[in-house]
């Protein structure tokens, strides 16, 4: 095709690939802009034939010493339809199998004559290595008519690079002129994992040395590992070169791979304390070298390792709702792990920090190894969050409580942003730093703040509309400021500290929507100086409400000031009164403030679904702050003061524990002003627990009789959350031996909180065997443990005494069982006919 701003274009098949092919063809012309006549001329001409010469095959030496001649082969083709004339063949050495400038192109050109079409030419020839040639790994790149002087139908196919590759310097062979012997196998070590199939040995701590250079390229060994331990491995070159080592599983997996430490190990892996075949591959394509390899395998205590999987969440919320979401947790370690805590929170800048808005908390099971659980965790997203889009953050273990293989991979966030409300289109009503305006945009308009204030504040900016806020301050001498900038999703705002003339000393240098501070602590001219500072907010490109956290250290407790208030993040102060409701089963935690006329913060909220709780609350010892947890109607739950800040109320194991309840909590500021810590967590249902009620063994009977035993359980705590458990009772003897097995039977665990349940009886037959004397009957709950119970020691139960009298031991003297003794017992009366039934008194006892 042809598209030139110019009166005469011409397109023709010469010189392209259908150059000398017959076919039909089409001219299109097409009218960029303007319009009038054309004239267009056709020719068609013979396509004159043309040789196309290709390289079809190198054989390149695979050693050689710079200054010295190799012998390399290689076969010259002519694969179109002219006979070519002579020409000439180049030779290039390159580091890899692409030519470039930086490969070494050989003085000698191999002369060839002319070549027919379609046929080929096999050529070995002498080549001379460049003097000064570099040691190393080298392969060969043959061009044909390297520099163009035959006319081709096609010159870009005229180079080939060699498969192999040319060492130049001393090989393994050279240093070992003896046969080489890596880690004593007698030979040189295998180059693939295939090849070393025959492992070094079992649970192994050695050193090993060997050889390699870059004809070898490779060097493998097998190692196997017991569970339970990891294996660990440093790799030392004689000389300084650059080589690789890589841990490998028998999967073929990559665990660990460095360049030049040689160092690597599976500890605080995926790998750590896993059991298998493991490969280590020494990579190396320089002269030949020396080697030292030492290899350790420790016992690795075993260790839970939580990690996210994925995180399956909504990507649209809105503010001051529930936000529900999948978290899937893994325990990727070598020991099950505990009960922990997952915490969500969301970023304007997808990097997890203490400004972040946490969601809330969920508990997550305990995990065995290699166990996954889908969690579901519902958070509220506070009312003050700006419209935009956020990033979900996940921890799991987020508390630390438990030690894990790895404490670095607990983490993880969504894929896909979450869009809060919609993105603002523009400021709303101006309240920057609470002035109940817009901030001026520069020192003549700003807004004061204070006198070593520490504080929070909100404003907006909006690029080309409002595009600075400024704030002035002033520091007391010996104190430092610092001021962090938290934008609004999708904003770039800018946050500057600025000299009593308005002249920026310190800024945030971060773009994006990233937390950014500026500070007077590292200033070489403004550290402790005091004196009156400004602070912008500049627009680079942005609209959204920014928050701007300012801090002066050392503050003086009376001229303390909350800023504008935050309490529990909750976007406003906790007023008194009614207070503000904090949800159900709420799972919140933070900092509350009370200054100038605030004096009391009150909270609701309610415990649904056996759920349970703990109430924490801190401040600092000095201040008369009390904590009073009262439920619905006013009575008192719990309290603390500044004798006994901390927990102040866990509802496990107390009357309230997996009560349905409202609470009303009242943090009082008892004309003190400061900073306290809230948290209340949910802890989750209390633990199962199943007794007996009641047991009624059998009365007074005879062997052989057949009695009746009832029973009826009673759930003390928690849910049992319908799990089956398995009923024994058991005859017992006088000595608590176990007799005979009266009952098997099973019960669902329906109840919980001190209800009954599980009401049954059965009968059972006493074994005629049975001998005569006092006896029990004890019933075991849950004898196959499928119930995690808190105390598993209420679950066995022995009833009330009874007596059995051996049946055959009753008769014994009285076979015919007619009431006459066949022995005088002192009555006189013996019986008869002591064989047959009788029950005649005159003349004869006991015959018919």
């Amino acid at each position: 095709w042809s598209e030139y701003d110019d009166p005469l274009e011409k397109v023709s098949t010469g010189g392209t690939s259908f150059s000398g092919v017959a076919s039909t063809f089409y001219i299109n012309v097409r009218a960029y802009s303007g319009d009038g006549q054309y004239t267009l001329r056709t020719w068609t001409n013979s396509t004159p034939p043309r040789p196309d010469l290709i390289i079809s095959s190198i054989t390149e030496p695979s050693t050689g010493q710079a200054g010295a001649s190799v012998s390399v082969e290689y076969v010259v083709e002519n694969i179109y339809n002219g006979t070519s004339d002579s020409f000439e063949v180049q030779f290039i050495l390159s580091s890899d199998q692409t030519f470039d400038q930086f490969d070494t192109l050989i003085d000698l050109s191999e002369s060839e004559a002319a070549l027919a079409e379609n046929t080929s030419r096999t050529t070995t020839t002498s080549v001379a290595l460049p003097s000064n040639l570099a040691n190393g790994t080298y392969y060969w790149i043959v061009w044909a008519d390297g520099y163009g002087n035959v006319s081709e139908q096609n010159d870009t196919n005229n180079n080939l690079a060699s498969n192999g590759i040319m060492l130049v310097g001393e090989s393994c062979d050279d240093l070992h002129p003896n046969g080489q012997d890596d880690a004593g196998l007698g030979a040189d070590a295998p180059k693939n994992e295939s090849g070393a199939s025959i492992s070094m040995g079992n649970n192994v701590t050695d050193s090993y040395t060997g050889c390699i250079d870059g004809a070898d390229s490779n060097d493998v060994f097998a190692f196997d590992v017991p569970a339970n331990h990891t294996i660990e491995a440093q790799l030392v070159l004689d000389s300084s070169n650059f080589f690789t080592l890589e841990l490998t599983y028998s999967d073929a997996t990559s665990i660990d791979y460095v360049g030049t430490s040689g160092f690597v190990s599976t500890l605080a892996t995926d790998y750590d304390g896993i059991g298998g075949t493991y490969f280590l591959n020494l990579s190396y394509s320089g002269t030949g070298v020396n080697w030292t390899l030492d290899v350790w395998t420790n016992y690795s205590t075993p260790e839970p390792n939580l990690i996210i999987n994925s995180i399956d969440a909504p990507v649209t919320a809105n503010a001051g709702t529930s936000f529900t979401f999948d978290v899937d947790v893994n325990n990727t370690g070598t020991l099950a792990a505990p009960t922990s805590t997952l915490t969500a929170w969301l970023s304007v800048d997808g990097t997890l920090s203490d400004l972040d808005m946490e969601l809330g908390n969920a508990s997550v099971p305990a995990l065995d190894i290699n166990v996954s659980q889908m969690v579901q965790m519902t958070g509220t997203i506070p009312a003050s969050a700006q419209g935009g889009n956020y990033t979900l953050i996940v921890m799991v273990d987020s508390d630390e409580l438990i030690s894990e293989k790895s404490e670095f991979d607990n983490e993880d966030y969504a894929e896909e942003q979450v869009l809060v409300d919609v993105k603002a289109t523009a400021c709303p009503s101006q309240n920057d730093g609470g002035s109940g305006s817009d901030a001026g945009a520069d020192e003549n308009g700003a807004s004061f703040v204070g006198q070593d204030v520490s504080m929070t504040i909100t404003g907006c900016v909006h690029e080309d509309v409002d595009d600075a806020d400024w704030f002035e301050l002033s520091v007391s001498p010996g104190l430092n400021l610092t001021v962090t900038l938290i934008n609004a999703p999708d904003q770039d705002a800018d946050v500057f500290l600025r000299d009593n003339a308005g002249e920026w000393f310190d800024r945030g240098y971060l773009a994006g929507s990233n937390d950014e501070s500026a500070t007077t602590i590292d200033s070489a001219n403004f550290a402790g100086t005091g004196g009156t500072f400004y602070i912008s907010v500049e627009a680079y490109l942005s609209l959204g409400v920014y928050t701007l956290v300012i801090e002066t250290e050392g503050v003086d407790a009376n001229s303390f000031n909350c800023g504008q208030q935050n309490d529990l993040g909750l976007g406003q102060d906790a007023p008194a009164g009614n207070g503000i409701n904090i949800g159900q089963n709420p799972s919140v935690g933070g900092e509350g403030c009370f200054s100038g006329s605030d004096d009391s913060d009150i909270y609701s909220f309610s415990i649904k679904d056996n759920e349970n709780f703990d109430l924490l609350f801190d401040a600092d010892p000095s201040l008369p702050f009390t904590a009073t947890l009262q439920d619905a109607s006013g009575n008192l739950v719990a309290s603390a003061d500044n004798t006994s800040y901390g927990m102040v109320f866990q509802s496990l194991d107390t009357d309230y524990e997996g009560q349905d309840k409202d609470y009303v909590l009242i943090i009082d500021a008892a004309s003190g002003v400061g900073r306290y810590n809230l948290s209340i967590n949910p802890t989750g249902p209390a633990p199962a627990d199943v007794g007996v009620d009641s047991l009624v063994c059998p009365a007074d009977h005879t062997s052989g009789e057949e009695v009746q035993v009832s029973w009826e359980l009673v759930s003390l705590r928690g849910p049992g959350n319908d799990v089956t458990i398995t009923i024994h009772i058991d005859l017992l003897d006088i000595n608590g031996s176990e007799v005979a097995r009266m009952v098997t039977t099973a019960a669902t665990v329906s109840t919980q909180g001190n209800l009954t349940f599980g009401a049954d009886s059965e009968f059972f037959t006493t074994p005629d065997e049975t001998a005569t004397g006092a006896y029990t009957c004890q019933i075991t709950v849950d004898f196959n443990n499928d119930l995690p119970e808190s105390d598993e020691d209420n679950n066995v139960f022995i009833g009330d005494e009874f007596f059995i009298q051996n049946e055959e031991e009753l008769w014994a003297n009285d076979v015919d069982r007619d009431g006459f003794n066949t022995t005088d017992m002192g009555d006189g009366m013996v019986d008869d006919c002591p064989t047959t039934f009788g029950e005649s008194t005159i003349d004869r006892y006991g015959c018919a």
